[in-house]
């Protein structure tokens, strides 16, 4: 930060009044109608004899805007200056109303001197006034800023050493962690290895007993059925996909007639 520009921040502090937005006209743009009221209130506030060089710029400027037209970025930009002009209008029109103007400008910019010193958690030597106090202002913002910009170059390096520190610790425990993780998968190859026979095994009795017990149901199926019925009565048939066919050849029917004998219902049933 150098020193004209300090200033010119301690300037706008002390001056500190900004005006109230205003009322647009209907048929102009909203940046031009306030253009053209901020110009007239500080032309009143006697703008031209207090700040003439700016004064005369501006006026030139929107001149040429209402004789041959603006942009909107060229309004704007007239609107930021003549919003200036205005309040540092008004700014000295306050001191002239003050007593002693010169002691109340001291005092504003004191002042102003002494929020820059809180906000920047630095401070001032109040036995100083003016240029000069603004310059032990500056000199002491750059010691600070100089010791927190050497702050942060040893948190900066000692930031780089834990990095690699921790790189080096992570390089570490990655190796150990695919280590690790290359035996269990082996140890799990070998479990499903080992479940897989223990499956296969398991799976080939359980097809055994399987087969086995429906071949002892499907004997004892055929030997009950067998046992139900004389010679006489049925005989059993098996057919070459494992199943049975029961001919009954023992219930008869009168001649001409649809009716079971009684003799026969058992047998039916």
């Amino acid at each position: 930060m150098n020193k004209t520009i300090a200033i010119s921040l301690l300037l706008i502090l002390i001056a500190g009044t900004v005006v109230a937005p205003v009322a647009i006209a209907q048929n102009e743009s909203p940046i031009r109608s306030e253009v053209e009221l901020r110009w007239n209130q500080a032309r009143k506030l006697g703008a031209k004899g207090q700040l003439p060089m700016a004064y005369w710029d501006l006026e030139t400027r929107l001149k040429d805007a209402r004789k041959n037209g603006a942009s909107e970025q060229q309004w704007q930009r007239m609107l930021d200056d003549v919003r200036l002009l205005l309040n540092r209008a008004v700014f000295i029109d306050e001191m002239r109303r003050q007593k002693s103007a010169v002691e109340a400008l001291l005092g504003r910019f004191d002042r102003a001197l002494d929020e820059i010193s809180t906000l920047q958690n630095i401070e001032r030597d109040r036995s100083l006034t003016g240029s000069d106090a603004a310059d032990d202002v500056i000199e002491r913002l750059a010691a600070a800023r100089l010791e927190r910009q050497v702050l942060i170059d040893s948190l900066t390096v000692e930031n780089r050493r834990l990095s690699e520190v921790a790189r080096g610790e992570t390089a570490t425990r990655d190796s150990l962690l695919t280590a690790l993780q290359v035996e269990v998968t082996a140890l799990r190859h070998q479990l499903w290895e080992t479940q897989l026979r223990a499956d296969v095994a398991e799976a080939d009795r359980s097809a055994a007993e399987t087969v086995l017990t429906a071949k002892q149901e499907r004997e004892a199926a055929l030997e009950s059925l067998r046992s139900t019925f004389s010679k006489d009565e049925a005989e059993i048939l098996l057919t070459p996909d494992g199943g049975a066919v029961l001919h009954l050849f023992g219930i008869s029917f009168a001649v001409g007639s649809a009716e079971i004998q009684a003799g026969h219902t058992a047998l039916l049933a």
